[in-house]
């Protein structure tokens, strides 16, 4: 049986939207673990730690097919976030630093506030599994404030372990130095075989031999945009062990707007409910073999 390995910490939001001020369970392995739940075939683990706020959610997580490797700490991790797509965001509490290793098939790193230490992506990728990586945690400092981002070397130095990497251009230029096409190829030469990259009206992946390109239409149904990301990566990893990588673009984006207009984990849904909507966008996908773009 195939297996997706989550790696990352769970978090509590506290979400400022739309006059509202609401709490919610938050960090990527919950969207991830959400996307990724009840499907027969497919194993999936999280590795990332918690705290009591999250036990009945994690108990949900463990009926419906996910199991949790993180360990419960007195400290979990707490951010405050304003705006749709997180236009001001602190962080209020620091978790546990991740410490076990993950194990599996596909992995996907994409942690809150460094808690995982950038050696374990070459760990997983000498274990023979595939590296994805959203590398926002990885580039945040880790301390209590407004959210800093830095150039992360340690980081950096692990990008020759990546297979993909998820990026905007606000992270390409902090890691590569660049924006833009020169971004991406900055990537590439640092290691990166595969790059996702997010502008404006496009999803653009780059890889040694493939150029894909989605066009996609801003949306103005987005209720607080939380977590949209975490279920793109979700939606990617299973389209990518299932279909291959043509369909896990179209597949990944299905999902980020199959309940866009929902708040933090209501927008979830499950990864068959969103495979049509992601056959339609498949025909509107821009293929070509190509060395760069």
């Amino acid at each position: 049986m195939e297996s997706v390995s989550l790696v990352g910490n769970f978090t509590v939001d506290v979400i400022h939207v739309r006059k509202r001020t609401y709490r919610c369970i938050g960090g990527p392995p919950s969207y991830g673990s959400l996307v990724l739940r009840d499907i027969k075939d497919l194993k999936v683990r999280v590795f990332g730690n918690y705290g009591k706020p999250h036990t009945d959610f994690l108990n949900y997580l463990l009926l419906h097919g996910a199991s949790v490797k993180g360990k419960k700490c007195k400290n979990y991790d707490m951010f405050e976030i304003f705006g749709i797509k997180k236009k001001k965001i602190s962080i209020k509490k620091l978790g546990c630093a991740l410490k076990e290793n993950p194990e599996g098939d596909l992995f996907i790193f994409n942690g809150v506030d460094n808690e995982i230490k950038p050696e374990t992506i070459e760990l997983a990728k000498n274990s023979g599994g595939t590296v994805f990586v959203d590398p926002q945690g990885f580039i945040r400092k880790r301390k209590v404030g407004p959210v800093n981002l830095y150039r992360n070397l340690s980081f950096i130095e692990q990008l020759k372990n990546v297979d993909y990497i998820k990026v905007n251009d606000t992270e390409l230029k902090v890691i590569s130095g660049s924006g833009g096409t020169e971004g991406i190829r900055m990537l590439h030469k640092m290691g990166v075989k595969n790059v996702l990259y997010f502008s404006g009206t496009k999803i653009i992946l780059s890889g040694k031999d493939i150029y894909i390109k989605l066009n996609v239409e801003k949306s103005s149904e987005i209720y607080d945009g939380i977590g949209m990301g975490d279920i793109f990566n979700a939606g990617f990893a299973y389209g990518l062990l299932k279909h291959g990588v043509e369909f896990a673009v179209p597949l990944a984006h299905a999902a980020t707007l199959k309940r866009i207009d929902r708040a933090c984990l209501l927008k979830a849904p499950k990864i068959d409910e969103v495979e049509d909507d992601a056959k339609k966008l498949l025909k509107q996908l821009t293929i070509q073999s190509q060395k760069s773009i």
